[in-house]
């Protein structure tokens, strides 16, 4: 509303317009996308099986995801043989978990999520690495279970009979427990791993 002569109590609400981030491609493509803030920028169509296109800001390889400002992408040819993406795998506290070279249009393995004390492990933030066309990191996505659980020797959240499988690995030398699982694997809260605790986890998974 105009509000340059009032002549009453008046209510001015703020108009707002989404903001739009415009992608110019330079080099061996040649176009100008306009993304709306925050979204994954379109790829040219042939960026294919037989010939494929690689997108370099500033000399670094470009991940479209989550354009967030105004950028100028140089785009080269490259064979398809000759072209690797770099998927990198994090943790929920930002730490890498792995780092593959992934051969262009061909799929990643999502390597296993560290056990979180406190959460459970529900995925990644994007799941469209099974065909890779540009590096890309991908993030672990936790949910929240408590800060212990006793018994839950895996970190998974619910104490099942895996878990007594790999307390007694663990107690008897062959097996490893994280070490910030460790006092989950004390079920009975008498200060230490034992025997005691599978009897007592195996007691409660059966009544």
């Amino acid at each position: 509303a105009d509000f340059d002569c009032v002549e009453t109590s008046m209510v001015v609400n703020a108009m707002w317009e989404a903001q739009c981030c415009c992608v110019t491609f330079t080099g061996s493509y040649n176009d100008e996308v306009c993304v709306p803030y925050g979204d994954d920028c379109p790829l040219p169509e042939y960026n294919s099986s037989s010939i494929c296109y690689v997108f370099k800001v500033n000399g670094v390889e470009w991940c479209p995801e989550n354009v967030m400002g105004d950028e100028t992408v140089t785009v080269s040819v490259a064979a398809k043989k000759n072209t690797y993406h770099t998927v990198t795998f994090v943790g929920m506290n930002g730490e890498i978990i792995s780092t593959q070279q992934v051969l262009h249009e061909q799929a990643s393995v999502a390597p296993e999520a560290p056990a979180v004390p406190g959460y459970r492990f529900v995925g990644w933030d994007r799941d469209n690495f099974g065909c890779v066309t540009y590096s890309m990191v991908r993030t672990a996505v936790y949910e929240e279970t408590g800060f212990c659980v006793p018994g839950d020797v895996d970190g998974d959240g619910v104490v099942t009979f895996t878990d007594i499988a790999s307390l007694y690995l663990f107690l008897i030398g062959v097996g490893n427990i994280d070490e910030a699982l460790i006092p989950n694997a004390d079920f009975n809260g008498d200060g230490s791993p034992t025997y005691a605790d599978i009897t007592d986890m195996y007691i409660s998974l059966i009544s």
